[in-house]
Order: C-alpha cells, then sequence, then structure tokens
C-alpha cells in the first residue's frame, strides 16, 4: 500500500486524476486491517480517484464504496 500511496500523492500534486484497476475487491479475503487501510488511502484520496475497477466476482455487480465504509449493491 506503500507504493499506492506514492502514486496518488504523485498524480494528486500534479493535478492528475486516477482511473484505479484492480483485480480482486475488497472482501473477506483481505484481512481487515489491510482492508481498513485500504478505506483510507480511499478516502483521502477521494479527489484524485476517479473510479475503481475490479473483477474476479463474476458476475455483473456493482459496489459503491461509502465513507463509513459499507458496501452497498
Amino acid at each position: 500500500l506503500n507504493w499506492l500511496i506514492k502514486v496518488l500523492q504523485d498524480a494528486e500534486d500534479k493535478k492528475q486524476i486516477v482511473h484505479f484497476i484492480r483485480h480482486v475487491p475488497n472482501s473477506n479475503r483481505c484481512t481487515q486491517e489491510w482492508s481498513r487501510n485500504f478505506d483510507e488511502i480511499v478516502n483521502r484520496y477521494e479527489s484524485t480517484i476517479a473510479a475503481i475497477y475490479t473483477g474476479h466476482v463474476h458476475n455483473d455487480d456493482i459496489i459503491i464504496h461509502y465513507r463509513d465504509g459499507a458496501n452497498r449493491t
């Protein structure tokens, strides 16, 4: 996650927008600590991250990230 922070900070400094593509969404497969840290990073850089796209779920779902940490489908 340190690498991600550096990339997002660099983008923010340059006033760039980031589209984030990753394979696996946050789930019970991630540790709670990792998921919490990732959510904090997303919240911190919310004006830099335009969208986060994930795959792996094998169906057509849309999950919206809310600041309170809840996922609503």
